[in-house]
């Protein structure tokens, strides 16, 4: 479980825009969005993994309702 937990964690940090957006789904160009909610859900859980700087930004972002790019946009 160890691993898996790790793992996990490795692939939302590696897969966080510059930004600070967790990007919904990194493999489907479609979803290279982030969605407030479900970012909220992972700011807290890596907040919980003591990943804090990760965190910031997007709980930023949320308080101050300012809207995050992912990057360029995908049509």
């Amino acid at each position: 479980m160890d691993e898996l937990y790790q793992r996990s964690i490795e692939i939302i940090l590696e897969n966080q825009a510059d930004r600070g957006a967790y990007v919904a789904r990194p493999s489907f160009p479609p979803y290279r969005y982030c969605w407030f909610r479900g970012g909220s859900y992972i700011a807290c859980s890596v907040d919980l993994a003591s990943q804090h700087d990760s965190s910031r930004s997007i709980l930023y972002c949320a308080r101050n309702r300012h809207i995050l790019i992912v990057d360029e946009p995908h049509i």
